[in-house]
């Protein structure tokens, strides 16, 4: 089999910050029995956990690298410093993983600091990252040779300066090798020519495939290409889809709107390509973990339904009584800035204090049950959380009963974000409640229990959430960008098959109509198996309330539309959008990354 190296500054089981971590965790468990399989990351202080040190039977293998490094170039100093990285070895879904470690104080508060973002450490992530692998590949190439890469893919930015190590390391050797980059998200980090050298990266001559045929350029007239006309500096990422043989995204707007668009247009255009993400969750197993979680609380909980884990009984637990199940570390929140930041700030209602008297996030119930919009997420621009927090309001003109619970994991980037929200979550005391940081305990039920899922997004790569909401069979209401506009099937195009309600960027108005209309939806439902003429009124009503013509249409036809919609959700997921599928196309542009790279390997 051929040796596939992948480098990823996340991965699901090992340590995880949002959706990218995801990605190499299902495509590496699903290509193991094609390729070897070998991920590189930066330990991120997980070494030191026993967990993890068990979960992938962590051990040191035994090599180490040193080097003096000038701070100054990489912002972290202004002095020399010497770096000390070593390796641990372990596996996790049959793959093997190779884990940086920083063994001096230098190298230790950068490789093993514990947010894997942090505004502190991150360029200095990057640039041991990329000595670490230069050393590794190295090491392997006198070693091991057996070992070495046939294909490098690497996700995101991050690995961008480590790949071209990499790959500068084997043309010496006269033994190249093809590279596949995925752009995940764009971040746009600048960098100058300095900084690339600072990662080890060399001023020799390498091929690149670009504009649909092979150059050689040394790094300074690479650089140059990469910049073009602009007048900053290129990005990272540019870079990155410059060197790559193949380039790909997770969904085929955002790479042809957002990677070609703006990392390239033509130059990178021959080369790029799209792969969805997916989503395994089941549905049925979902349900078995908060039964057992809640079953004593939800079966003394009398809510008219036949089945006591019904939606409606999962939601009226939730609203009612769910907040005060949080365990006592919760809500998480690895950043401690962050922490302290919200301990001073969330000092009035809903947010109530810890037994010991500190308010951390915990959070007061409602007082009654009501249609539940959900959204989660992190906290920043993109995520749009602030637009749905302006559409509440609207929809509580026609739904005054609506509740909204937002749950979104706070760095230390948003603060100024997070200020921002305060001043509406007061004003709306009995409708929203918003959780800062992670909650393990109601995570399942939260999905469970909503009605609609809201993804807001300014902009959005793929939307992972948008397929965890839908196999839990929740109603999406999704920003018409980037990959959400290939996951939901919109009411207006799909009538019948459709599976949600998609929306205009940054359109508040519209945002709140297709809630309030979905809100009309499941009320209509629930009261259509009714004849009492004083339900048959408040159909009229409702279904009257109605803004979107289709929506009003298909309701009219189907009275149980709002089952119809989760079902098609869920369908979609399974039909589509598992790991297993969606991963089959990988192999096809690893061959792909291959034949661009040609006889040059």
């Amino acid at each position: 089999m051929q040796n596939l190296w992948v480098f990823s500054f996340e991965y699901a089981g090992i340590i995880k910050v949002g959706g990218l971590g995801e990605v190499p965790a299902n495509q590496t468990k699903w290509l193991a029995n094609r390729y070897n399989i070998t991920l590189f990351i930066p330990s991120h202080g997980v070494h030191l956990k026993s967990e993890i040190i068990e979960k992938l039977s962590l051990q040191k293998l035994g090599i180490e690298t040193k080097l003096s490094l000038d701070a100054l170039t990489i912002g972290l100093g202004d002095t020399s410093e010497e770096i000390h990285i070593e390796y641990f070895k372990g596996s996790i879904n049959g793959i093997t993983v190779i884990m940086m470690v920083g063994k001096n104080e230098f190298s230790s508060k950068i490789l093993n600091d514990p947010i894997v973002y942090s505004p502190d450490s991150l360029t200095g992530k990057f640039v041991l990252f990329s000595h670490g692998m230069k050393f590794y590949i190295q090491h392997t190439l006198h070693k091991k040779p057996s070992d070495l890469p046939h294909l490098i893919h690497c996700h995101d930015h991050h690995g961008v300066p480590a790949l071209m190590c990499c790959r500068q390391s084997l043309i010496k050797e006269n033994k190249d090798v093809p590279t596949l980059l995925t752009i995940h998200l764009m971040s746009w980090p600048r960098l100058n020519l300095d900084f690339l050298l600072a990662c080890g990266v060399e001023n020799t001559n390498f091929d690149v495939f670009v504009g649909g045929e092979h150059n050689t350029y040394d790094l300074t007239e690479f650089y140059r290409l990469c910049k073009g006309s602009e007048a900053l500096e290129p990005t990272l990422e540019k870079i990155g889809v410059f060197f790559a043989d193949l380039v790909t995204s997770v969904s085929e707007d955002y790479a042809l709107s957002n990677v070609v668009g703006n990392l390239g247009g033509g130059w990178i255009f021959p080369k790029i390509d799209f792969t969805w993400n997916g989503c395994d969750w089941d549905y049925n197993s979902m349900v078995e973990s908060v039964k057992t979680d809640f079953e004593h609380e939800l079966k003394v909980l009398d809510n008219g339904e036949t089945t006591w884990y019904s939606r409606n009984n999962l939601r009226n637990f939730l609203l009612t009584r769910g907040f005060s199940q949080m365990s006592e570390v919760e809500p998480i929140i690895p950043s401690k800035k962050v922490r302290e930041y919200l301990q001073e700030t969330l000092t009035f209602f809903p947010f109530v204090k810890d037994k010991d008297g500190i308010y951390r996030g915990k959070l007061a119930n409602f007082y009654e049950d009501g249609p539940l919009i959900i959204t989660t997420g992190r906290v920043s621009k993109q995520k749009g959380i602030d637009i749905l927090l302006d559409a509440i309001p609207l929809v509580l003109k026609n739904h005054p009963d609506a509740k909204f619970v937002l749950s979104v994991l706070p760095t230390e980037f948003s603060i100024p974000d997070i200020e921002s929200y305060l001043g509406r979550i007061k004003m709306y005391k009995n409708n929203v409640r918003m959780i800062f940081g992670g909650v393990n305990t109601l995570f399942y039920l939260m999905y469970l229990a909503a009605d609609i899922y809201c993804a807001p997004s300014r902009w959005e790569p793929f939307g992972i959430t948008a397929l965890e909401a839908s196999i839990s069979k929740d109603i999406v209401v999704a920003s018409q960008t980037g990959g959400l506009q290939e996951i939901v099937l919109d009411v207006s195009k799909a009538k019948a098959k459709a599976t949600g309600i998609l929306v205009h960027v940054e359109e508040v108005e519209m945002f709140a109509s297709a809630i309030s209309d979905l809100i009309s939806v499941i009320k209509i439902e629930k009261l259509s198996e009714s004849s009492l003429k004083s339900d048959l009124e408040s159909i009229r009503k409702l279904t009257k309330s109605i803004v979107n013509p289709d929506v009003e249409k298909m309701i009219k036809l189907y009275p149980n539309y709002a089952t119809i919609l989760r079902e098609n959700a869920y369908n979609r997921v399974v039909n589509e959008f598992r790991w297993k599928r969606v991963t089959q196309k990988l192999p096809k542009l690893y061959d792909q990354a291959i034949i661009n790279r040609g006889n040059n390997i």
